[in-house]
């Protein structure tokens, strides 16, 4: 992502905005220097990273509440639904562990049971108070925040629509791209979406999930499934394969086992079929043993899918429409002549930064120099767990003449 860096300090007066024709009807437009996309780590590192040169920057984030209709503020997953949330829920459940071991220790503690409303207050208080002060650094900065749905019109235009329905014109010399990924609903499962939840969900509900059902074997599904038993609740990870594939199996095996022996329950080689609601109000789960063929049910109160991730939005009315053509971008070879491995976009106004693409931290779209050519970048991708999914450079795109898209690399298997 050096090109970025080499544009933004390049003499300005290259660029001269176009009106639209399908957008004439906006209620205004403002130009930028740089137009990030996603208000995650990585576009909030890179609008700070190019404010901190000079340049006039601004940043659009919006979060289309999940199928159960979660919703929340400025600082991407990792703030949200991710990080964040997930290590103060850990803490809880590591509490609950110490308290218990302290009467070996000579403290004389009346363990009572656990209250979830109360920790999910604190935490969802905790991940308010980091949204505000994302949008104070921001505003520090001079980084102007619009909380809107913006969609392309052109490679430096896109169009933003607030909730009222008035529609604004934002025009950059630069845009990067970075809105993240979202958790997948395994739709050719019966009741999967109408009665499930996932990641979004689980640390923003009121009340207790109660005996939960969580389909996966990546980390978060471990995660999620590790701390709601280390909190007293019963938990069951169904996993249709091998748990945490891209890792090492060694330390996949001793997670498993540990958290086996702690109360977890684990159902190997088993792939969810139907979910369906009881009069009771509880989740019938029926499953499919891989093996055997044969089918089992249960009853839970709450089922959490953590099966994949969609790396970018898609369809109708979606912020890149009209410029993506497939649903799955995949990793074309290096633009001809290039001697770098890494891909780039032709259109060189955009640019992409994520945890699940090739360059993924923020602050490499705008503080690398180093070029090889026009355009170019020469680092290497940061460092990270898992491995890459193979890829060939002699796959077929079918993007539109003047894009190049990027193969999401997954650092967690489905199971």
């Amino acid at each position: 992502m050096a090109m970025a860096m080499a544009a933004l300090r390049a003499p300005a007066g290259r660029f001269r905005p176009r009106v639209p024709g399908g957008a004439r009807g906006a209620a205004g437009r403002q130009c930028y220097d740089l137009l990030v996309i996603g208000g995650g780590s990585g576009g909030l590192a890179c609008a700070k990273e190019a404010a901190q040169l000079g340049k006039k920057v601004a940043v659009v984030d919006y979060v289309e509440p999940s199928p159960r209709g979660t919703r929340w503020g400025l600082g991407g997953t990792c703030v949200n639904v991710g990080c964040i949330p997930k290590k103060l829920m850990h803490q809880a459940a590591l509490l609950g562990g110490w308290i218990r071991d302290a009467p070996h220790y000579g403290w004389r503690l009346a363990q009572g049971p656990h209250d979830w409303r109360k920790m999910a207050e604190a935490v969802q208080n905790h991940v308010k108070s980091l949204n505000w002060g994302h949008r104070v650094q921001l505003q520090d900065r001079k980084v102007k925040y619009f909380n809107f749905k913006a969609s392309f019109v052109n490679p430096h235009t896109v169009c933003g629509v607030s909730k009222d329905g008035e529609e604004t014109l934002l025009s950059a010399e630069h845009i990067v791209i970075a809105t993240g990924g979202r958790p997948r609903y395994p739709t050719e499962v019966d009741g999967a979406l109408e009665y499930g939840v996932t990641s979004d969900d689980i640390f923003w509900l009121k009340e207790s999930p109660g005996k939960t059902l969580v389909v996966g074997a990546s980390y978060v599904a471990l995660e999620c499934a590790g701390f709601l038993t280390g909190l007293g609740l019963d938990a069951t990870v169904m996993i249709r394969s091998t748990p945490l594939r891209t890792f090492d199996q060694q330390m996949a095996s001793l997670v498993t086992e540990h958290m086996a022996v702690h109360g977890t329950r684990i159902l190997r080689g088993c792939t969810p079929s139907r979910v369906e609601r009881l009069s009771d109000g509880q989740l019938q789960v029926t499953w499919v043993d891989v093996t055997s063929n044969r089918k089992d049910t249960g009853t839970f109160d709450t089922v959490l899918w953590a099966v994949d991730l969609s790396s970018f939005p898609s369809g109708p009315g979606m912020w890149f429409a009209g410029i993506c053509k497939e649903s799955s971008w995949r990793r074309k070879a290096p633009l001809p002549g290039s001697t770098s491995r890494h891909p780039t976009s032709r259109a060189r106004a955009l640019q992409a930064v994520g945890t699940r693409i090739a360059l993924g931290r923020g602050e490499r779209a705008v503080s690398s120099s180093a070029v090889t050519g026009p355009g170019l970048p020469t680092e290497p991708p940061a460092p990270r767990a898992g491995f890459e999914r193979p890829s060939s450079s002699n796959q077929k795109s079918e993007l539109g003449e003047g894009w190049c898209a990027y193969q999401p690399q997954l650092s967690e298997d489905p199971g």
